[in-house]
């Protein structure tokens, strides 16, 4: 077995190999190199992008992709190959290259046309989180697509049942970045008909600490498991303050809640070691 405190270069050899496992075990490697400098994580980036345009490996390409989401988006020379992925035939492909992109921050902001085309994709936490991408580039860039967009029936003042979905997960973002000024919208995206617009609502909630916590009781006593899911994920960041309402969600009905509270508050008992120590 060889461990992963090889050198960049053997992992970088194994990539070159035509098995497909070598390579998927040298991306594993690779994304989880730590720590990570500039100069490694450039030519991980390099590696990735070439092998996520040209593989025909439809594993490694999904594994790469995956891989430049675990170093945070890689460098922003691979934003383009991220861009093309956001729009591959393949859905996990296209899921991994959103959530990359969205690790990018403000470098992605050339990446808004394709992430607004993902809005409308086939599947709605697919566009949740290209929601949650857009909004992580910043508030102006939320504020741009709803200004170019066709959205004519849309305002921020409008009734959202009558708006578009799509413009409503934007709101819902833009929302959580006015933290307690945009609670009271927040709350009523909550009751929403489509569960895309209440489960955007709901990733609001995993912004920070900021987030109010009216907001987030909101989410844990919601109908929609997927609301509760969303809060119990973001309870955690609000500190060891939220246990009890940590431990109540443990007894949810809903096995997917039960287990990300569980998640949360472990991480608030059992905080995580940095990656790549002894512990990890």
């Amino acid at each position: 077995m060889v461990h992963n405190d090889a050198p960049p270069e053997f992992w970088f050899e194994l990539l070159r190999r035509p098995s497909t496992r070598a390579r998927n075990s040298a991306i594993r490697s690779l994304s989880s190199m730590w720590p990570l400098t500039d100069e490694i994580r450039s030519h991980i980036t390099s590696y990735y992008v070439e092998i996520l345009k040209f593989d025909p490996d439809l594993d490694v390409r999904r594994h790469v992709v995956w891989g430049l989401l675990e170093i945070d988006g890689g460098c922003a020379f691979g934003i383009p190959a991220l861009v093309d992925a956001v729009r591959d035939s393949d859905e996990v492909i296209r899921w991994y290259a959103t959530l990359a992109l969205g690790r990018m921050g403000r470098n992605a902001v050339g990446s808004l046309s394709v992430l607004v085309e993902t809005l409308k994709d086939v599947n709605p936490a697919l566009r949740v989180h290209a929601a949650e991408t857009i909004s992580s580039i910043g508030f102006d860039a939320i504020e741009s697509v709803l200004a170019a967009g066709d959205w004519p029936e849309c305002t921020w003042t409008s009734a959202q049942q009558h708006a578009s979905p799509f413009v409503c997960q934007l709101i819902a973002m833009a929302w959580g970045f006015r933290g307690v000024e945009g609670a009271a919208g927040l709350i009523s995206l909550l009751e929403d008909l489509r569960s895309d617009v209440r489960r955007s609502a709901a990733a609001a909630t995993l912004m920070g600490p900021r987030v109010p916590k009216g907001l987030i009781f909101a989410c844990v006593n919601h109908k929609d498991a997927k609301v509760r899911t969303f809060a119990a994920a973001s309870l955690r960041l609000q500190g060891p303050q939220v246990k009890d309402v940590l431990q109540l969600l443990l007894c949810d009905p809903d096995s997917e809640v039960r287990y990300i509270a569980g998640r949360s508050l472990a991480s608030l008992v059992f905080p995580e070691p940095p990656r790549g120590s002894d512990n990890w």
